[in-house]
């Protein structure tokens, strides 16, 4: 990034304006593999604006479709469905562009292949495949492998969900052989996820399991590699700084080597026996600082290796987690009973609630401490999903004014939260007339606060006294007991539940 921006300053200064496109591509891309969506979509749209400065149909059409990339991933991570129409709109217009003249041909490809992959998603399948033919045709022409591998996943998925089985199986395993030959394994992984959720369509969970099972070790695999890559370069840094604190060492001890001849020529005796005073003090302090730089060298050594493995076990753990959410949905499709689905449906939402956590600590700097604002809007969203909200239709407020806890905290308030607005949903709005709202506020003054507010019609109040039958409320009060804290439930145009903890009681339970 850094050699990126240097190289825009340089161009702009000499006004080298053909490559100003190129190098706005390269910064946006620098930015997006860093999740700053915001700064690549700038750098995408200014990389836009030269090129049809430049006049330069070429990279017009190619910064269109970096711009309508980045768009598109940015409403994947925000799960934004009009930032996903408005990126596909952007492919629609930079392929007229590449459609407007036969020199352009192979710069079609890549939104053939996105915009199958568009009406893939939004279940016109028949589209899909029309779209996706058409990719193949100029891959095959230009020899553009990798597009094809993506042609043949959309065509592959779109003809499974018409019910066109072995065909569909077929494009896939086209696939599938293509990223092997170019040695691809992300894209490997990807093509044995569409199988798997291919599977899954069709209730066969045998197949299902199997080529999740192969999807998960390559994902951990490349997690792994991932690693060791950033462990080389670790070293890398170590045996560099070791080098310079060597030269610095030898340096040091020149100097004081000259120090000693000068007194010697002086031929004072006093000034010779001062001279090996200091001279035999400075070995001991070299010595000492010496073994100090050694000993904190090593400390650092074992406490980045340390955040490393604490990563890769919360990544484990969240992989493990979700297995068992996968292994609770094929579970739950074979019981008619629609007790025992709702029963393993909570269960399932538990668990989501404890893989965020993880999800969230392995990819933090502090491998200890969840960010509380991200987990609590992904927990309240999952949930949403789960019994289907639309979030446009839905009131949510969310007031968290805490940056980060320990996991220990946040592990419990997550699952409270969890069973509060599960119930909300379950219970709160059914014979509400008004439109759904919920407010949920997260402060540390005093001490720290949760209060999660609905505006349905009440909860009884002898149902949260003595909730015999709901393991839910059972279960946030263990929850409070354990976070050694005091929970209330008052109906005011609805219900409200308040935690508060104390905080040398939060001291206590971080250093119990």
């Amino acid at each position: 990034m850094d050699l990126g921006l240097k190289v825009l300053d340089e161009a702009q200064k000499f006004k080298f304006n053909k490559r100003l496109p190129e190098i706005y591509a390269l910064i946006g891309s620098l930015d997006k593999e860093n999740i700053n969506y915001p700064m690549a979509l700038q750098s995408a749209a200014k990389g836009v604006d030269a090129a049809v400065a430049n006049k330069d149909t070429v990279e017009i059409i190619e910064l269109k479709g970096l711009l309508a990339m980045f768009t598109n991933g940015y409403s994947a991570r925000k799960n934004d469905s009009a930032l996903r129409e408005k990126a596909f709109h952007m492919q629609l217009e930079a392929l007229k562009i590449a459609e407007s003249s036969p020199k352009y041909e192979n710069l079609r490809i890549r939104f053939y292949d996105n915009i199958s992959g568009y009406y893939l998603n939004t279940n016109q399948f028949d589209k899909s495949i029309e779209y996706g033919k058409k990719g193949v045709e100029l891959s095959l022409k230009h020899n553009a492998q990798k597009s094809l591998t993506y042609s043949y996943s959309w065509i592959g998925m779109s003809y499974y969900h018409l019910g066109q089985k072995a065909l569909a199986m077929d494009y896939l395993n086209k696939a599938l052989l293509i990223t092997r030959q170019l040695k691809e394994p992300f894209r490997t992984m990807e093509i044995y996820e569409s199988i798997y959720k291919c599977y899954v369509l069709s209730n066969d969970y045998k197949n299902a399991f199997k080529y999740y099972n192969i999807h998960n070790r390559l994902s951990d695999s490349l997690k792994v590699a991932n690693n060791n890559h950033q462990l080389n370069e670790l070293q890398v840094k170590y045996d560099a700084v070791k080098k310079d604190n060597k030269i610095t060492l030898l340096t040091a001890t020149g100097e004081a080597s000259t120090r000693k001849i000068i007194f010697i020529a002086i031929g004072l005796g006093l000034a010779v026996i001062l001279l090996a005073l200091i001279f035999v003090q400075y070995l001991t302090i070299s010595k000492k600082n010496k073994q100090m730089a050694e000993t904190n060298q090593t400390i650092q050594a074992q406490s980045e290796k340390l955040q490393v493995l604490m990563k890769e076990l919360h990544h484990r753990v969240k992989n493990n987690l979700q297995i068992v959410s996968s292994l609770l949905t094929l579970q739950s499709n074979r019981l008619v009973d629609e007790e025992s689905r709702n029963a393993i449906k909570l269960g399932q939402q538990r668990i989501e609630a404890m893989s965020l956590i993880h999800r969230s600590l392995y990819q933090q700097d502090n491998p200890t401490l969840v960010s509380m604002k991200e987990y609590i809007t992904d927990l309240t969203e999952s949930i949403m999903m789960s019994f289907g909200v639309d979030k446009n239709e839905f009131d949510l407020h969310l007031e968290i004014a805490v940056t980060e806890l320990d996991v220990d905290v946040a592990m419990p308030l997550g699952l409270i939260i969890n069973e509060w607005v599960t119930n909300a949903f379950k219970h709160a709005y059914k014979m509400s007339k008004l439109q759904p709202a919920l407010w949920i506020r997260l402060s540390l003054e005093n001490s720290l606060e949760l209060q999660i507010k609905d505006n349905g019609t009440g909860m009884p109040s002898e149902m949260w006294d003595k909730p015999q039958k709901s393991f839910g409320i059972k279960l946030v009060k263990v929850l409070a007991k354990q976070l050694r804290g005091t929970c209330t439930v008052e109906n005011e145009d609805g219900t409200v539940l308040t935690l508060h903890i104390p905080k040398t009681e939060i001291k206590n339970l971080l250093s119990a």
